[in-house]
């Protein structure tokens, strides 16, 4: 009982230590415990999970942000960026959207396709892919 009730404190502390930081939102690279959701909310933080570590480096590199082993207090050097944040529904499913300030240029956007089938937006994909990487050749030569 008293280690369930010390391992409770020391999850508290470092969500508490997060929140007091400044922070309002965790990314996190995998799973999260009912009991740091629980002190989260309790502490009005938004905990979203991404699982793909391409993706989370992809996204504290846009924001500004480090990624953290530990958990704990994030210092002011560590804490990203985002000027709004909201989830929207796109075709049925729900995405968070993150909006960097207009007067800044931003380094990262995001691109939805559709298509009827699968076939369609896999090739919509590639097409979409060469025209990146055309206009990014251009840019470096």
């Amino acid at each position: 009982m008293n280690y369930c009730k010390s391992e409770e404190t020391q999850i508290e502390q470092s969500i508490k230590a997060i929140a007091d930081a400044g922070a309002k939102v965790v990314i996190a690279n995998g799973a999260v415990s009912d009991l740091a959701l629980h002190f989260a909310n309790r502490y009005d933080l938004m905990v979203i999970k991404i699982t793909s570590k391409f993706e989370l480096r992809r996204l504290c590199g846009a924001l500004g942000a480090t990624a953290l082993i530990k958990l704990g207090a994030p210092s002011p050097e560590e804490l990203g960026d985002v000027a709004s944040m909201e989830v929207k529904e796109v075709a049925g499913r729900k995405v968070i959207v993150l909006n960097q300030n207009s007067d800044e240029d931003t380094c990262v956007a995001t691109v939805i396709v559709r298509a009827a089938t699968q076939h369609v937006l896999n090739d919509v994909e590639r097409a979409l892919d060469d025209g990146v990487h055309a206009v990014k050749t251009l840019c470096t030569d």
